[in-house]
């Protein structure tokens, strides 16, 4: 059994946790990559900083290309769009996030909701970031007016404060076809720089 530490409590210790996946990759920082399985952080090795200086396209082909084996790749999420404005993600309505009556769960939709607004957070904060600087949500409210069986659910976030540590993001979660699903509002924290 492999020992992680927790990502956001490095104090914490579990030796019950599952052991990631042998084909994630990392990159030493000197340029080489290969595969760690007895990294501190199994999502550490995903990723070292976020970048700065991407256009949105290749923002979101740097995002498929770091957070594989992650919750977004679990749900099928997929990265439009990343920029100074929003953060567009979308969702194939699929067998792994519905109920039994066919309907998305909410859990999905707010986890899509989630995750685009955090690279809103990201891009926002307008400096690279440390993995362990990553915006983790502190507060998040909805607002489920409508739900959908088939499609495509889309999340647009924008930020409504870009605060240092603190950064406040307003995402609307809408079909295909323009059905607004959910009003999400969310507050993230940046740990600050050492």
């Amino acid at each position: 059994m492999v020992r992680y530490r927790s990502f956001w409590n490095p104090g914490f210790e579990s030796k019950n946790r599952i052991e990631p996946p042998r084909t994630m990759g990392y990159s030493d920082g000197a340029g080489s990559t290969g595969v760690s399985a007895q990294s501190e952080n199994p999502i550490g090795c995903l990723m070292e900083r976020w970048p700065t200086d991407l256009s949105p396209e290749a923002v979101a082909e740097w995002i498929g290309q770091h957070f594989d084996a992650t919750l977004m790749e679990h749900l099928k999420m997929q990265v439009i769009e990343v920029s100074k404005e929003r953060a567009v993600l979308e969702m194939p309505v699929h067998p792994g996030i519905i109920m039994p009556s066919g309907h998305v769960h909410a859990g999905s939709m707010i986890s899509l909701a989630d995750t685009a607004a955090t690279f809103a957070a990201m891009v926002a904060s307008g400096r690279e970031l440390k993995l362990e600087q990553i915006p983790v949500a502190i507060s998040i409210s909805s607002q489920i007016v409508a739900n959908v069986q088939e499609g495509t659910i889309r999340a647009e976030s924008t930020v409504t404060h870009p605060g240092r540590t603190l950064v406040t993001v307003a995402t609307q979660v809408t079909a295909n076809c323009g059905k607004l699903l959910a009003l999400v509002s969310s507050t993230h924290f940046i740990r600050p720089s050492d």
